[in-house]
């Protein structure tokens, strides 16, 4: 006889058994079949177990850890993907403002040389006075005196353009007749890094012209030779390029404003018996990063006469040559924060000062402040 559960219909193996080995029920003698009647189909062990009630409102969350970290998956894609269009868009507009440019004939590339642009002043007509107004983004600036020349001044352009753009359209001289007074201008230092031009410009001026000098260039260098001339404002300022300058036998008879600056280059500069109008003379020349190289050469005694040279560097040497009549005084002032002082015989790296035994007496007083930030600074007596 086959013994069944009355609770699953499970088999039962043995008929001394108390618990149905399958769903753990009690078993009653008078529930075992001894039938031969098929079992009840089975009833599903988990039906047995106690139901799990439905949480309280208080207990009630939303959604399973698995749909929780599903749903952060779903943000973090939709970040990144945010962060990709920004990227994408910042590329686009950026593109856009490169393309601008070109689309207004203005491109990019590296420049060649396309030609020369000539500039020519004849007129000697009433005028006392030529005004060089030079403002030259990038590119060089050289300007000598001349003798024997039929013009006032002369000068050649060369022309370096990017692609597409032509000899025609570049920049050149403009020149604006005041009473007595002529105005010879060149800008082109208010156009952008873009400038589809760069220019040399290599200018001659005649000796017999009285002229003033405004020259500034933002990425070059200025080379000026002054012979036999009268000069009376002078300014050379050069961002990113080192002065050069030559000055021999020059009158400047408005000694106001001496001015010469590089922010990032050096200065060499020469005087070789230089007059001047007025009895005290100031000229400053100053560089942020780059040596200062100055010869003063003085043989011609002017009366009454005091010259100040104001030379300053933040990064870099000073060298400072002169050879003066020994009627001249001469008084000096160095001073560097990070470096040593020489002159012949001695050295120091504390600040020096001098003044020669005729200073006071003397009727033609030379002057010389020089201060390093960052450099030495050396003073030569040559014979």
């Amino acid at each position: 006889m086959n013994n069944y559960c009355s609770r699953c219909g499970a088999k039962v193996a043995e008929e001394e058994s108390l618990f149905c080995e399958y769903c753990g029920s009690k078993l009653k003698r008078s529930t075992l079949s001894h039938s031969s009647v098929p079992p009840p189909p089975l009833k599903p062990v988990y039906d047995s177990y106690p139901q799990v009630k439905s949480p309280t409102s208080s207990q009630k969350f939303y959604g399973s850890p698995y749909k929780s970290q599903s749903n952060s998956l779903k943000w973090f894609f939709v970040v990144i993907f945010i962060v990709i269009i920004g990227f994408a868009s910042v590329v686009a507009i950026s593109g856009l403002f490169i393309m601008l440019p070109i689309s207004n004939n203005y491109g990019i590339g590296p420049y060649e040389y396309i030609g020369d642009k000539d500039f020519y002043l004849y007129d000697w007509n009433n005028i006392s006075r030529v005004d060089l107004d030079i403002h030259n983004s990038v590119g060089s600036v050289n300007i000598e005196y001349k003798d024997n020349m039929s013009l006032l001044v002369e000068a050649q352009i060369s022309v370096f353009a990017r692609n597409g753009h032509s000899l025609e359209s570049a920049n050149t001289f403009e020149t604006t007749h005041y009473t007595e007074v002529y105005v010879v201008s060149f800008d082109s230092a208010s156009e952008s890094y873009r400038n589809p031009y760069t220019y040399e410009l290599d200018i001659a001026i005649s000796k017999l012209a009285h002229t003033a000098l405004n020259v500034d260039v933002l990425t070059g260098s200025i080379h000026l030779i002054a012979h036999e001339t009268s000069i009376s404002h002078l300014s050379l300022e050069s961002s990113t390029g080192s002065i050069t300058s030559e000055f021999q036998g020059v009158f400047f008879d408005e000694s106001n404003d001496l001015f010469m600056s590089s922010s990032t280059g050096a200065i060499v500069t020469s005087f070789k018996d230089v007059f001047y109008s007025s009895n005290d003379v100031e000229w400053e020349i100053d560089t942020s990063t780059g040596s200062i190289n100055v010869g003063i050469f003085q043989s011609e005694v002017v009366n009454d006469t005091r010259i100040n040279y104001a030379i300053d560097t933040s990064t870099g040497s000073i060298s400072c040559s002169y050879n003066l009549n020994p009627l001249m005084g001469l008084s000096v002032e160095a001073d560097t924060s990070t470096g040593a002082i020489y002159t012949p015989g001695y050295s120091t790296d504390d600040s020096f000062t001098y003044a020669s035994e005729n200073y006071y007496s003397a009727s033609m007083k030379f002057n010389l402040e020089l201060s390093s930030s960052t450099g030495s600074i050396s003073i030569n007596l040559l014979s």
